[in-house]
């Protein structure tokens, strides 16, 4: 509609930013249990129809991005695959049989499996997928759930800069600026392992006093219980270290190798919250809240400059807290460039 006729820029940019904020507000809430994917898309759609983001632009990011989207419909496979034949299973009951009967071991050993899901099968798997798991074995063995839960839900995401495939936003960034599977592992693979150990060693701090107690292994259910089909589940393992291999082959754009997954509901999500992020410079989230905090509209040079440019960066960091980890890979090239890097 807009694109009939001019709006002033602060106009579009507070109406784009108010789509983005209802459409977060919609995922958290889900009124309705809506889904997710139907609310991003409609959300993205009303972009569109407003003439807020025109087709070209919007074309253009999903042609853009199609690795990343290649990229989920593969991981997702694998993980699906996986749950399917009860691999997660398997090794959750094996962290818990290696840990004795010790809680604390067993409590170390849930940060040690979420760290080699996250980097194998991406951050999504271990907090979608492990966690509850997780949770249903301490349940079971009638262990404190919240120290368990916390290690799943944050060793997701600090464990998931260990390899380029660890999160689906390593693919975003890696695209904008292109890292060798060496080189990525150079810069990254050693802090990674230092900030496992710190957020380890936190939870252990906060939780130690409920960690100090013991489990009965009698309650462990037998290994053969959680493999549902042996012959399955020896395919599985073979398939995924071939998909792991030729994800860590193609170094930083994976291709997947196998069919069918839930992509239905998470590409769609992953397609419009990519659209909503992905809006031209002038118009983006962050700026917005650049020129609410700057207070000022005309930053072209003198010393507000160099303070815009900082301010732009944070408030990036914090739109993509809100609105997502995909925003800072959608936004990456531009807020170096708002930074003085002309390189890109």
């Amino acid at each position: 509609m807009f694109l009939f006729f001019q709006i002033p820029a602060l106009t579009r940019t507070v109406l784009i930013s108010l789509i983005a904020l209802l459409t977060l507000l919609g995922i958290m809430i889900r009124p309705y249990k809506v889904s997710e994917a139907i609310i991003a898309l409609a959300g993205a759609g009303l972009l569109l129809v407003l003439g807020l983001l025109s087709p070209g632009v919007a074309l253009a990011t999903l042609l853009r991005d199609w690795n990343t989207f290649f990229f989920f419909l593969g991981i997702m496979s694998l993980s699906t695959l996986a749950e399917a034949a009860g691999l997660f299973d398997w090794l959750a009951v094996q962290a818990a049989r290696l840990s004795g009967n010790s809680s604390r071991r067993l409590f170390f050993n849930t940060f040690l499996l979420g760290s080699l899901i996250s980097m194998l099968l991406s951050n999504d798997a271990t907090a979608l997928i492990l966690t509850p798991i997780v949770y249903s074995l301490v349940t079971r063995l009638r262990l404190p759930v919240l120290p368990y839960l916390f290690a799943c839900t944050f060793i997701a995401d600090t464990a998931s800069f260990l390899l380029p495939v660890s999160n689906p936003i390593n693919i975003l960034v890696t695209s904008q600026f292109p890292l060798g599977l060496l080189t990525f592992l150079h810069l990254l693979f050693l802090p990674s392992l230092l900030v496992i150990g710190i957020n380890t060693g936190v939870f252990y701090l906060l939780y130690r006093r409920q960690l100090q107690g013991h489990f009965d292994i009698k309650r462990l259910p037998v290994l053969q219980e959680t493999v549902k089909h042996q012959a399955y589940f020896r395919y599985t393992c073979v398939i995924l270290n071939s998909g792991s291999n030729s994800l860590y082959h193609c170094g930083g754009d994976p291709i997947p190798t196998l069919p069918g997954c839930t992509w239905r509901s998470d590409l769609p999500f992953v397609w419009g919250t990519l659209l909503e992020a992905d809006l031209p410079l002038e118009y983006s989230q962050a700026d917005f809240l650049a020129y609410i905090w700057v207070h000022r509209g005309n930053v072209s040079g003198g010393p507000g400059a160099r303070i815009y440019r900082i301010d732009r960066a944070i408030w990036s960091a914090v739109a993509s807290t809100l609105w997502r980890n995909h925003l800072w890979g959608s936004h990456g090239r531009d807020v170096r460039v708002g930074l003085g890097d002309k390189s890109h």
